[in-house]
C-alpha cells in the first residue's frame, strides 16, 4: 500500500461533489413568500428533545420521560445592495402563527448524479436580531435567531 511522507496510507478520491445549488426560501405566517434569502452566508439549526431521567429507590431501572421539542435556527447574512429583510415582517410577531423555511440542497456529482435533501422548519418566529459593521471590509452583517416547533427532513 502506498504511503505519504508521514507513513500514512494514501487516500483515494471517493468522489467529488458540491451543493452550489442549495436554496433557502422563507414564507411568513400570512403564507406570502419572502423569496430567496440573498447573501445568506450561514444557516445553523438545533432541534433538541427534552429528556428527564427518573429512578426508583431500591431498583436499578431507569425511566425516560420524553419532553417536548423546541428548535432554534440562526441565519447569518451580509446586507446587500437591496438591503431587504431575509424574513417576512410577520416572523417578528410572536402572536402570529409563524412561518416556514425550506432549505433544499442538491449534491452535484461530476457524473451528473446526486441526491437532494430538503429540511422544512415550521412555526418560525424571530427571538433575537443583531448585527455588526466593520470598518475594514465595510460590510454590514446581520444575525437573526429564530425558534421553531417542527422540523421535517426528506430526501430524493
Amino acid at each position: 500500500m502506498a504511503t505519504d511522507i508521514y507513513k500514512r496510507p494514501v487516500r483515494n478520491v471517493g468522489g467529488v461533489f458540491s451543493v452550489e445549488s442549495s436554496l433557502a426560501t422563507f414564507s411568513g405566517g400570512s403564507g406570502t413568500s419572502a423569496g430567496i434569502a440573498s447573501l445568506v452566508q450561514q444557516v445553523q439549526w438545533n432541534y433538541p428533545r427534552d429528556v428527564k431521567y427518573i429512578y426508583e429507590i431500591g431498583s436499578t431501572d431507569e425511566y425516560r420521560v420524553l419532553g417536548r421539542t423546541r428548535g432554534s435556527l440562526s441565519i447569518g447574512r451580509i446586507v446587500g445592495a437591496n438591503g431587504g429583510n431575509i424574513v417576512d415582517e410577520e416572523l417578528f410577531d410572536a402572536c402570529d402563527t409563524g412561518g416556514t423555511m425550506t432549505i433544499s440542497a442538491k449534491g452535484q456529482l461530476c457524473n451528473g448524479k446526486g441526491a437532494t435533501v430538503i429540511y422544512t422548519f415550521s412555526s418560525l418566529f424571530v427571538v433575537d436580531f443583531g448585527g455588526t459593521i466593520s470598518v475594514e471590509d465595510q460590510m454590514i452583517r446581520e444575525n437573526v435567531q429564530l425558534t421553531f416547533s417542527g422540523l421535517a427532513k426528506s430526501t430524493s
